[in-house]
């Protein structure tokens, strides 16, 4: 049979929408631009929090029976994370890249448990977690610009893992904490997830065995 995806290194990206939110009377996030991220308040959390949802289609990697080895694997967002009038805002951003279709409520409910997909207290593996950055961000302390929001924390959670799935999933998650008065307005810069990749042709025992394990971690 004719390959019809081809072996070697490539590189894949994919963009991802600014986001611009205003805090509404009832603690929900209207959105004044990027409208395709969505806004979710899983029970008892407030504010509420939103995401950009999206996937690498890996389909013809799979068509040949290729495997994708992850070698880099980044987030590219410049640009600024803006809170503004909210004098004690501070929100979570999520990065991930994901063998599969994540569960946002649990990805808040881990998040506020102290832990994250693929850690101890989630139900994904952590190799199902290709890639995954989490970013404290806190208002600045710079007087001149108040409302610049700067990382106070960030930790890399990735797995790197080699993976034979159709579709690579795609998360922006922001989980806003701390005061956010009515009308402050958070905004999200444009993004762009790059990773650089080979594909590679496995013997059947290993591609086989790869299969099975996805199967099983997608179905637990």
């Amino acid at each position: 049979m004719d390959e019809r995806a081809l072996r070697g290194k490539r590189t894949m990206h994919k963009q991802i929408p600014p986001a611009a939110l205003s805090m509404t009377v009832t603690g929900d996030w209207n959105p004044l631009a990027g409208k395709a991220w969505e806004v979710v308040s899983p029970v008892g959390t407030s504010p509420a929090s939103f995401y950009f949802e999206t996937y690498f289609d890996l389909g013809g990697y799979t068509l040949d029976d290729l495997t994708i080895y992850p070698e880099i694997a980044l987030l590219q967002d410049p640009g600024v994370y803006t809170a503004n009038p909210s004098p004690n805002a501070r929100f979570a951003v999520i990065d991930i890249l994901s063998q599969e279709k994540l569960d946002i409520p649990d990805v808040i409910a881990d998040y506020m448990s102290n832990g994250l997909p693929g850690s101890s207290i989630s139900k994904e593996d952590w190799t199902q977690i290709i890639f995954g950055r989490y970013r404290l961000m806190t208002l600045t302390t710079v007087q001149a610009a108040p409302e610049i929001m700067t990382v106070a924390r960030e930790v890399d959670f990735s797995s790197m893992e080699p993976t034979t799935v159709e579709k690579l999933w795609i998360y922006r998650i922001v989980i806003p904490s701390g005061l956010f008065d009515v009308g402050s307005q958070v905004e999200v810069p444009a993004s762009t997830f790059v990773v650089r990749f080979e594909s590679i042709k496995e013997s059947d025992l290993h591609y086989m065995m790869r299969l099975k394990r996805s199967f099983e971690l997608g179905t637990d």
